[in-house]
This record gives C-alpha cells, sequence and structure tokens, in this order.
C-alpha cells in the first residue's frame, strides 16, 4: 500500500469514534485508517510516506458551502481588469483605470470589468450606456458589478452580446430601457450571466482552461477539499472533466444547475469517485441586496448609498424575479423531478 502516514501531532477528525487518533493513514486519495500509530503502522509498506506533524494540527478537508469555481475562473485573470474597491477605491479611479485600458485596447477588442460596488466606490454613479459610449467608441465595453448580479454595457458590449430594443426581456431578468424601449446601459440576473458569455467565449478556451486550474490549486492550497458551483450551466460539465481527466487536485464539487425555465433539461453528471455530482437547482427567486432587487417585507434605508449610489426611490422593497405563478411551477416542476 502506497500513500501517507500522518502522527506526531494533533488530528482533529470531527468523529465522535475518533476523537483524538494518533495516526491517520491514506491511500489513493482515501482515508483508509484512523487509530492508534501502532495499530496502523503495520498497514504501511515501503512506499508509504511518513509525515511526523511534529506538533502541528491535522484538520480534516473545509468545506465551501457556497462557491462557484468555473464562474469565478471566468471572472477572475486577465484580460478581465478587477476594479474590485479593495483595489480601486473611488469610483472616481475606476473610471480612470478604465480610460487606461480602453487607451492601449486594440479595435474592436472585447473588454471587461469587474467589482463595482455601489457600497464600497463612496462616489460611485450608475454608467449609462451614453457615458459609456464616450469611454469607448470603438470597444465593447462591460462593467459588471461585485455581486455578480448586473452588468453595464455600452453600445458594442449590447451588439457584442446580441441585445437591443427588440429583444424581448427574458423572464426572471431585468434589460433597463428608455421609453422606446432602447436598453440604457444596466441588465442584471439571468441575462447578465448569458450576456457575459460573449466576453468568454471570445477570449478562447485556453485562457478558460488556465483559470480554472488556478481556482482548484487556490481550493487545495487552502485546505478546502469540498465546494458548490451554485450557478452550473451545461457548458460547464466540459471544464470539470477535463480537469479529472488531467488528474488536477480537484475538490468535490456539488452542482447546482441554474433554472429560469419551468423546462429546463438538468445535466446529469455522475463520477465513480464521488468527485461531481448534481446536488440540485438554483432558483433566482429575487436578487441581490447590493444592487436592490431582493424581496423585502421593510424597504431599504433612505441614504446616500440606497438613493443615489443604487438609484433607489424612497420606500423601496425590491420584489421577486418572476411572476408568482410562473415560479410556483418551476418549483413543482423540478420538485416532482427529484
Amino acid at each position: 500500500m502506497s500513500g501517507t502516514l500522518f502522527y506526531g501531532g494533533t488530528i482533529v477528525t470531527q468523529d465522535p469514534k475518533y476523537p483524538a487518533p494518533e495516526a491517520v493513514l491514506i491511500s489513493c486519495g482515501k482515508i483508509v485508517a484512523v487509530g492508534d500509530l501502532a495499530d496502523i503502522q503495520p498497514r504501511a509498506d515501503k512506499a508509504t510516506v511518513k509525515h511526523d506533524l511534529a506538533g502541528q494540527t491535522l484538520l480534516p478537508g473545509f468545506i465551501d458551502a457556497h462557491s462557484h469555481p468555473i464562474w469565478a475562473a471566468k471572472t477572475r485573470g486577465a484580460p478581465v481588469v478587477d476594479v474590485r474597491a479593495n483595489i480601486v477605491p473611488t469610483y472616481a479611479a475606476l473610471i480612470g483605470k478604465i480610460k487606461r485600458r480602453v487607451a492601449v485596447a486594440e479595435p474592436g477588442e472585447q473588454l471587461l470589468f469587474f467589482g463595482l460596488d455601489a457600497q464600497l466606490h463612496p462616489d460611485m454613479e450608475a454608467p449609462t450606456r451614453a457615458f459609456l459610449d464616450e469611454l469607448a467608441p470603438d470597444n465593447p465595453l462591460g462593467i459588471q458589478t461585485s455581486n455578480c448580479h448586473a452588468l453595464f454595457l455600452n453600445s458594442a458590449g449590447f451588439k457584442a452580446c446580441g441585445i437591443d430594443e427588440t429583444t424581448p426581456t427574458p423572464t426572471g431578468s431585468i434589460i433597463e430601457r428608455d421609453e422606446n424601449g432602447v436598453p440604457t446601459g444596466k441588465i442584471a440576473e439571468a441575462v447578465t450571466w448569458t450576456a457575459l458569455e460573449s466576453f468568454y467565449e471570445a477570449w478562447g478556451a485556453r485562457r478558460l482552461a488556465e483559470e480554472v486550474e488556478q481556482q482548484i490549486r487556490a481550493f487545495v492550497a487552502n485546505g478546502i477539499t469540498t465546494v458548490t458551483e451554485h450557478l452550473y450551466m451545461p457548458f460547464y460539465k466540459a471544464s470539470y472533466m477535463a480537469a479529472l481527466t488531467q488528474k488536477l487536485p480537484l475538490p468535490r464539487v456539488a452542482c447546482y444547475q441554474q433554472a429560469t425555465t419551468p423546462d429546463m433539461r438538468v445535466e446529469k453528471l455522475t463520477d465513480a469517485d464521488d468527485r461531481l455530482w448534481m446536488a440540485g437547482v438554483k432558483i433566482h427567486a429575487d436578487g441581490s441586496p447590493f444592487i436592490g432587487n431582493i424581496w423585502l417585507t421593510e424597504p431599504y434605508l433612505s441614504n446616500e448609498i440606497t438613493l443615489e449610489r443604487m438609484d433607489l426611490k424612497p420606500g423601496h422593497t425590491g420584489g421577486p424575479n418572476y411572476p408568482q405563478e410562473y415560479f410556483e411551477r418551476m418549483v413543482r416542476e423540478y420538485f416532482s423531478a427529484g
């Protein structure tokens, strides 16, 4: 048996049967023995790595109960420009960063900025389509909010995403428009994530594969061995299967497929090693508190953040993304499907 034998430190199991074991033996990525060192050591062979903890503490793998590995890979790393407030602290600085990136962009190059935040960019103003057209007349440009639920686009960005005045607003989505039905800059909810794919696809599969591997290794480096994919889409499967084929240290992944219609086909995911499975569906019944569309029983506060930066009206309580009958149909369909 090859593997690793851990001993010589505090071993935390969270298992009442083995509250304070002396040793743990791992083989082929699985825990095969826990208990007294004298009992376990004979099961180790010459190929087993013997790891003396030297007084350190060995913990179980952590579980990240709400994560987005593939989505995070898409929204992190070049060519996405990170403008979150911990990096770019003001809206004025954010706009300056956009101007500098546009100045060196190739004509037609798609530009995406991630991290606009009405709560943390103190001087924020909601960017309009016209304003973004002035910044980038020759490039599709998008600014995604830090909570991921909304996207601001210029005219070239709307064209790249296939959205214009004739595009119907999908059920459960928001496309803000003028009196003539022309999109004015902001979209939100499910249509946002569909629109963003036009940017990601333009950058190619290699870039995504590299970012996915970085996300996987970041989880493992932080001791996280089980994660969730809380916005799974069917085309994510290729990335996960590639990670398994390449034998990357993929954490166990519980997937929740994004549901926007009652008749969506839920992806079948099976992995003999129990590393990847479909745990359920995710329905965005309402939105995000940070863009003002969660559904509240009491209104949002009326202050500078809500009235000016988020552009909410006094007494705003948000609302559901879906009509009640439509939402109930979705719940009943997916519940009956297991």
